[in-house]
């Protein structure tokens, strides 16, 4: 298999209340980026896994387990959120995220 793609890791810091605004804010971390390879998820795969049909499910497998627990990966500019994991963390079905601009 090629790891021939590249995506970044990002996790995301706990929330703290900032004082001076008044909110609870969060910041995302240092970002990772590794080699990967990526491929679209079948039609069949992604109702068993999502329990239905969303479009721009990806999965992603990673040369070796990453070391950090990350919250999103951004992939060709776009961010996805990691929906569930399989082979020892090696493999993660991945689900766009269209919460943010």
């Amino acid at each position: 298999m090629r790891y021939n793609d590249r995506v970044e890791i990002i996790t995301k810091q706990p929330e703290v209340y900032d004082p001076e605004i008044g909110e609870y804010t969060s910041s995302e971390g240092e970002g990772l980026i590794v080699p990967v390879h990526v491929m679209d998820l079948g039609i069949d795969k992604q109702v068993a896994v999502f329990g239905e049909y969303k479009r721009g499910s990806k999965v992603v497998y990673f040369q070796n387990a990453p070391k950090i627990a990350f919250t999103y990966l951004n992939y060709r500019k776009e961010r996805y959120k990691c929906r569930a994991d399989k082979q020892s963390g090696r493999v993660f079905y991945l689900e766009k995220d269209n919460t943010i601009g």
